[in-house]
């Protein structure tokens, strides 16, 4: 058997990134003592691959991603750190629960919206049977995504949830054309290319690209599941013109558990963490839960509506996605910031909470601009 010493070059590295990369959070993690302690040679040899992407591009914040659902218990002791480093969070003083069921999330008039927005909440997740995405095999990829197609087909039978699967597998019976792929990826219905971004490719997740990977689409557009992106799942609902957060957070808990049924097994969840994923800033919920809102007076002063959104438990970024410009008029993509320790139904109530107030906030920012002129 090797020991630790066997690994000495890539420790040593690791070693040298976590001293001029302090905002890497699973360097951070990292140490000798830790390494060592591992009691396999098979576990050091895991948690090198699961730092993969701290080495081949240490400026990430999180820098791991677990390689299969198991790796949040065998290696608990470095994932835990990960994990109460991002969520700002004690994992020794109390475990995730997850509530979906709360009094209030029952009452749509107690979700409205001042007016129309766009709105849409996901959750990943991930199937105990399969490697995670990092380090499936082609062969898996095609397994997990024929079985969800299985999967699909139950839910094709009723007519709240039908739609048609489209796959990017070649070959494949549902494979579309690049132009139909493309319309998709335009409409938000279909995840972009993966196998062009560096950290899904330092962390082997878009290996393999596009065998396995696919979306099932429901015929009123409004609940989408990606099969083989960052997670084994992505499943969502949204609404382009939603009056309450109710409809769109009902309709995913209920596509949700029928998924979960038709798919043949519980998706994975760890005792004291939630919901399993792949990146560590995902682990709890596993949700993300968002609305496009016009702010233009907020909008004038971006680092304000950052100050105040974060205030709010919010995160505020272009109506594109991260690092993507405001949008026309003002229209900026809300959500809240907590994953962990925190219910699916407290995710929603703090969005909700956080559009109510900053639409005061607009109000009285436009009404104050308009008084200045």
């Amino acid at each position: 058997m090797a020991h630790a010493g066997a690994f000495e070059e890539r420790v040593a590295r690791i070693m040298e990134l976590r001293s001029t990369h302090p905002n890497n959070l699973s360097l951070q993690a990292f140490d000798r003592e830790l390494f060592a302690a591992l009691p396999s040679d098979a576990l050091r040899e895991r948690l090198l691959l699961c730092l993969n992407t701290s080495v081949e591009v240490p400026d990430s914040q999180v820098g791991s991603y677990a390689m299969h659902v198991s790796d949040y218990t065998t290696l608990a002791c470095f994932f835990q750190r990960v994990l109460e480093a991002y969520h700002h969070t004690d994992l020794d003083k109390g475990a995730h629960h997850s509530d979906w069921e709360a009094q209030q999330m029952r009452d749509p008039a107690a979700l409205a919206l001042p007016e129309p927005m766009s709105a849409r909440i996901r959750v990943g997740r991930n199937l105990p049977a399969f490697d995670l995405c990092g380090l499936m095999s082609a062969e898996q990829r095609r397994e997990m995504e024929n079985l969800m197609v299985r999967a699909f087909e139950e839910l094709m039978a009723d007519a709240s949830l039908g739609g048609r699967y489209v796959s990017l597998t070649p070959g494949h019976k549902n494979h579309i054309s690049e132009e139909e792929y493309a319309d998709l990826v335009q409409r938000h219905l279909m995840f972009k290319r993966m196998d062009k971004d560096a950290f899904l490719k330092a962390a082997g997740i878009s290996r393999d690209w596009p065998v396995g990977r696919g979306a099932y689409i429901s015929d009123d557009e409004g609940f989408v599941v990606w099969v083989g992106e960052e997670d084994h799942l992505r499943i969502m609902c949204m609404e382009k013109s939603c009056t309450s957060l109710h409809s769109v957070f009902a309709r995913l808990r209920s596509c949700y558990t029928r998924l979960e049924r038709s798919s043949g097994q519980s998706f994975a969840a760890h005792d004291r963490f939630g919901s399993i994923a792949c990146c560590p800033s995902n682990v709890g919920t596993c949700m993300r839960a968002s609305v496009h809102m016009k702010l233009p007076a907020l909008c004038r002063d971006a680092d304000r509506l950052k100050a105040t959104c974060k205030e709010l438990n919010l995160s505020v970024r272009g109506e594109h996605g991260e690092h993507s410009a405001y949008g026309a008029g003002g229209l900026v993509d809300i959500s809240p910031k907590t994953r962990m320790m925190i219910t699916e139904a407290e995710i929603v109530r703090t969005l909700h909470r956080g559009i109510a107030r900053l639409n005061e906030l607009e109000e009285a920012a436009a009404a104050a601009a308009g008084a200045s002129l």
